[in-house]
């Protein structure tokens, strides 16, 4: 030991201060290198075992992991890595635990296997799994749905239909981080489970995001304050609408800022179903005829008094004091006639009534003064203009009088302001 320290001393003594730090800098990277080396080689290499699996699956591979004592690492988004030696292995045991088929939702290939010996029940099972499969797949395929799973409720179809209950499905979410459905996407849902399930509706779909938040319209048709919600809607677009119509055209007319318009309609909401059946009576036509003819024939008799001048045979037989014969006869016929069944069923929203107000600016006149300068002046309309424009306002809008539409225009100066020199304001005053 001696030996090495006096070679190391007799190599290390003659070298300078800046020569024995790059030695020593030169030896800490050549170590340090090397460890790394040595730390690389000996560090298990992992692979990816399964991806995108949902919070359940990833629990039973986690346990079988552990059972085995197998190490793991785990990732975001439901993600398995084990050691690249055992990756195909453990694929291969695992999968039977949900772990091949995290995403892949079985549809009607559950009618492949052989069904021999299932009851009626178990089809109406698998019926119900595949049609939920089948629909699960079509929502993964957009883009923002990482996993989705649907629940359907399908009732047995009952002759009392008082006693029947409506089909109903709901559907859970799995969005994808950073992204969102819109609300045409999430009522285009709806549609596509309503559309290919016998007797749904599309207001009976409820549809979750994984953090259990509906996003599905929460307004109840049926119920009071949903049916209000609606009427509410639908009369501030029609007035929005009808006020727009209405108004585009008269700031082509009159001039943007010289007229208001605003429109109040009323809509009936009352639902009236009226089913009648129509009989022709000339569209007889005999499908089948029956004939029945009955004869009774009723005699009275009565026993011959004894007489000596009857022979000794005929004394007390009875004989014959009246006769009646009865005749009766039946017909039945059978008569096929033309039957039609009408529905009529009133629509709802329709339009009733409809008031509109048009408030006009008076009319801007440009007149010569006293010394021949520019004065402006405000007017109001001619009479006949005033109709003029009420016609034409009401035809755009659509109002009937018959009807009892009503339209009222008013005329009045608006407020203007208009900038003068040195930044004053002043208001036009009529003259």
């Amino acid at each position: 030991m001696n030996k090495y320290l006096d070679s190391f001393q007799e190599f290390f003594g003659p070298l300078s201060n800046a020569q024995r730090v790059m030695f020593i800098g030169l030896m800490v990277v050549i170590i340090t290198i090397v460890g790394s080396i040595f730390y690389w080689s000996q560090k298990t290499d992992y692979s990816l075992l399964f991806g995108g699996l949902q919070p359940e699956a990833a629990q039973e591979i986690v346990a079988e992991l552990n059972g085995q004592g197998i190490s793991y690492e785990l990732g975001e988004g439901g993600t398995i890595f084990v050691p690249d030696d055992q990756v195909y292995e453990l694929r291969m045991q695992l999968a039977a635990l949900g772990g091949g088929s995290a995403k892949d939702v079985k549809g009607y290939e559950l009618f492949d296997t052989n069904s021999l010996g299932m009851t009626d029940f178990m089809q109406q099972v698998n019926n119900k799994r595949a049609l939920e499969g089948e629909l699960a797949r079509s929502i993964n395929s957009l883009d923002q749905v990482e996993f989705s799973r649907i629940h359907l409720v399908l009732p047995e179809r009952s002759p009392f239909e008082e006693a029947s209950v409506e089909a109903s499905a709901s559907v859970i979410l799995n969005i994808k981080r950073g992204s969102k459905l819109t609300k045409e996407q999430i009522e285009g849902i709806s549609s596509l489970i309503a559309g290919s399930v016998e007797s749904l509706e599309a207001t009976n779909v409820t549809v979750l995001d994984q953090a259990g938040n509906r996003l599905s319209d929460e307004i109840d048709l049926e119920s009071e304050f949903g049916f209000g919600s609606t009427q509410m809607q639908l009369r501030q677009k029609t007035e929005a609408y009808l006020t727009e119509r209405g108004q585009t055209m008269l700031d082509r007319v009159l001039g943007a800022g010289n007229s208001i318009l605003r429109v109040s309609v009323i809509h009936n909401f009352d639902r009236l179903i009226r089913e009648s059946d129509l009989i022709d009576p000339d569209s007889r036509t005999v499908i089948s005829e029956e004939r029945r003819e009955q004869t009774d024939a009723n005699e009275a008799s009565e026993p011959q008094p004894i007489d000596q001048r009857l022979p000794p045979e005929e004394r007390g037989a009875p004989i014959v004091v009246s006769s009646n014969e009865n005749t009766s006869s039946s017909e039945t016929r059978n008569y096929e006639v033309n039957r039609t069944r009408e529905v009529f069923e009133k629509t709802q929203g329709e339009l009733e009534n409809v008031t509109a107000s048009v408030l006009l600016n008076y009319k801007k006149v440009n007149q010569e003064g006293p010394d021949g300068e520019q004065v402006v002046n405000y007017q109001p309309y001619p009479d006949e203009e005033v109709e003029e424009l009420k016609e034409v306002v009401m035809l755009a809008l659509g109002m009937r009088q018959e009807r009892g539409d009503q339209l009222s225009i008013k005329q009045i100066e608006f407020f203007d302001k208009e900038l003068i020199d040195g930044g004053n304001y002043f208001t036009n005053q009529p003259t």
